[in-house]
Parts: C-alpha cells; sequence; structure tokens
C-alpha cells in the first residue's frame, strides 16, 4: 500500500518524526518547568523515535536514499538535544554574534518584503510595517535569527568532513560549506519574511503559528537536500577512481600472462 509515493514502513516512520520535532518544540517551551526526571523520559523516547522513524523514512523515500546521510541526521538531531539542554544557544542568541545574525537575517527578510510591495521602516532590530498591516512592530532577534541552524549546519558539515573530505578534497569542502552556509542565511532570511507576512496578512496568531512551525519544515528540506547532493556527488566522484584501479588491476593480470 502506497500513498503520494510513500508506502506504509515510510509513512510510519514520518509520524516518528514528527513527534519527535513536537517533543522538542514541547520542550522548547517548557524549559522552565521541566524537572530532571521530565528530561530523564522526554530525551531517550525522542531521540529513540527519531532515530527509527528517520531510518524507515530515509530507506523508503528514493530521493532521501543515501547510505551515509542517516547517521549524519541522527548526529544533528543529538547535537540539537545537546545544545537545547543546555541552553547554548540561548547564552549565543543574546551575545554580538547573536545581534549580528539577527541584523543580517532582518536585513535579508526586508529585501523579500520590499520586493512584495510592504513598506517598512527597520530601527535596529525592530521592523514597523506601513498601512494595511495587522501587526504594529516586531522585533528580530538573535534567538529568531537563524543562528541556531547555522551552527547545527556547522557542526553537521564538520561530521560529513571527517567521512568524505579525503574524496572531495579541501577546495571542494570550502565551496560546499560556502554554498550550504550561505542558503542556511538565506533560508533564515525566508523564514523570517514568511512570519513576517503571515503577521502582515492575518495578525498576530498567524504570526506565531508561522513562527513555530515553518522552522521544522524549511530547514529540514534545506539539509536533506544539501546533505543528499553532497553525499551523492562524493560518491560519483569516488567510482572512478575504483573503476581505475580495478582497470589498472586486470591491465596487471594480463601483463603478468604474457610474460
Amino acid at each position: 500500500m502506497r500513498l503520494c509515493g510513500l508506502d506504509r514502513v515510510s509513512l510510519f516512520g514520518g509520524v516518528l518524526v514528527g513527534f519527535s520535532l513536537l517533543l522538542f518544540r514541547f520542550s522548547q517551551v517548557s524549559v522552565s518547568t521541566l524537572t530532571v526526571v521530565d528530561w530523564i523520559l522526554l530525551v531517550p523516547v525522542a531521540l529513540v523515535s527519531f532515530a527509527f522513524g528517520s531510518k524507515w523514512l530515509l530507506e523508503g523515500v528514493s530521493f532521501l536514499k543515501g547510505g551515509g546521510l542517516w547517521p549524519v541526521v541522527c548526529l544533528v538531531y543529538v547535537f540539537v538535544w545537546l545544545i537545547h539542554a543546555s541552553q547554548f544557544e540561548v547564552s549565543v542568541a543574546d551575545s554580538g554574534v547573536g545581534t549580528a545574525f539577527a541584523l543580517f537575517t532582518l536585513r535579508c527578510s526586508s529585501l523579500f518584503l520590499t520586493l512584495s510591495g510592504v513598506h517598512l521602516v527597520i530601527l535596529g532590530e525592530v521592523v514597523s510595517m506601513g498601512p494595511g498591516s495587522r501587526i504594529g512592530e516586531v522585533a528580530v532577534t538573535g534567538s529568531c535569527s537563524g543562528l541556531f541552524s547555522f551552527l547545527l549546519f556547522t557542526v553537521a558539515f564538520g561530521v560529513v568532513g571527517l567521512d568524505v573530505g579525503r574524496v572531495l578534497g579541501a577546495v571542494r569542502l570550502c565551496v560546499l560549506f560556502g554554498l550550504g552556509a550561505v542558503g542556511t542565511l538565506l533560508m533564515s532570511g525566508l523564514r523570517v519574511f514568511l512570519v513576517l507576512i503571515a503577521g502582515y496578512l492575518w495578525g498576530w496568531g498567524a504570526l506565531g503559528v508561522a513562527h513555530a512551525c515553518l522552522g521544522y519544515i524549511l530547514y529540514p528540506a534545506l539539509i536533506s537536500f544539501f546533505w543528499y547532493a553532497t553525499l551523492t556527488w562524493s560518491t560519483r566522484l569516488s567510482k572512478p577512481s575504483t573503476q581505475h584501479d580495478d582497470q589498472s588491476l586486470i591491465n596487471r593480470k594480463v601483463t603478468l600472462r604474457r610474460i
């Protein structure tokens, strides 16, 4: 039985992944009220659900298939929990680095807004949209800037680089990192743009829903595509070398026979 190109195993895997993300979102919202016992119960369930769910999902969706993709996805998810549980992202978001990311993200989103015909005024981290807006001023802080996603991308890239670095080489790795970093930053600007547009058109309720949900749609899509493309490229680059070695071995055998 298949539904929209997915079999039942893939669908169940997607449900488990969604459940684990809901648990993570719950931990974000309730972080101040969670006890040690809550963390002990919550984290293993979320990690196990994500590990099994992502494995079944990756195996069932042809676009996402890739032998090295599943471990990377799981490692990134573990880092997500570690960074979140230690509140590391809060400390970084409140620093000068977080402010710089917020301003960059706001500039990107303001460009999208201007191209969409929305008039706005930016004062520091605060954006105020013109007539027709259903909301007033909105602050784009370091925690909303995509800094967290950029940190995760950097960690994941380091993990993958240890595996495929010898095949791709230093130059290709630098190019890939640049493309991934720019893509992550632009995705952050797109997310903030969509959040602000939702508020502009439909008010604070829509803004809150977009703010809570869009990140879980946009970033996984970007990460899945980027790592699939990277690992596929690495595999294709390694094949000619293997074929060449095999051919060299055959030539040696033929030479030995002649001798």
